[in-house]
């Protein structure tokens, strides 16, 4: 009678139907058509059929049963939830930009602050002031999905936010790639700011190496390092 999987509606009214509802104390919610009196039993007969539940926390809504659609057709809920329910239970996508199914915040911003606490951030902006947001978005999806495959990073960056307006393209990526490699000095640049910074940040009185990886000029190490500060 009442399947508890749908969502709450409107109790219908019977302005111009003949029957009326019958709500029992445990919230069930029945429908008759007919009644007539028994002289003998001395009591009334009526053909009620269960139509739902009340829903205990909404006055005046009710959860329909499967005996609901029969007597007030199909039961008419939220036009705009209903039309979302329908289109991600088909497991679609909207466009790029629009509401999708989730779109990840805080793994990036995580990214981003580790870089500001750790001096990277800077040096990075000062070293490389046109393709910074770029090179740390990339750096993002190689720390946060694990990928470094250029590929790979316009689908990644249609659910995670990586400080960018538009996703970069593959070939987007190459051309970054290569203007850094084609740019002199410009990632040794970046390592000698870094490393300076990264020392005044975290001071010691013994001698340390600060090492990069090599294929995307960021301290991607760095990174776990500082979550895992956090952590222990």
């Amino acid at each position: 009678m009442y399947t508890g999987k749908t969502n709450s509606i409107q109790i219908p009214t019977l302005e111009g139907r003949q029957g009326k509802f019958i709500i029992l104390p445990n919230g069930y919610i029945y429908f008759a058509t007919e009644s007539h009196w028994d002289s003998e039993k001395k009591h009334s007969h009526d053909n009620r059929v269960g139509i739902g539940k009340i829903d205990p926390e909404h006055p005046g809504m009710m959860f329909p049963g499967k005996n609901f659609e029969k007597f007030f057709g199909k039961p008419q809920g939220d036009p705009e939830v209903d039309s979302l329910m329908e289109h991600y239970a088909a497991s679609r996508r909207k466009e790029a930009g629009k509401l999708d199914f989730t779109l990840s915040y805080a793994p990036f911003f995580v990214l981003k602050k580790a870089s500001e606490l750790t001096g990277m951030l800077y040096a990075l902006q000062r070293a490389m002031p046109k393709l910074w947001k770029e090179i740390l978005a990339i750096a993002g999806h190689a720390v946060i999905a694990e990928e470094s495959t250029a590929q790979s990073f316009q689908g990644w960056a249609f659910d995670n936010w990586c400080g960018l307006t538009n996703p970069l393209s593959d070939s987007t990526i190459s051309r970054i790639y290569n203007e850094i490699g084609n740019t002199q000095g410009c990632i040794e640049v970046f390592f000698e700011l870094y490393r300076g910074g990264y020392h005044r940040v975290f001071t010691s009185s013994h001698e340390r190496v600060v090492a990069f990886d090599s294929t995307i000029p960021i301290a991607i190490n760095i990174f776990r390092k500082f979550l895992s500060s956090l952590l222990f």
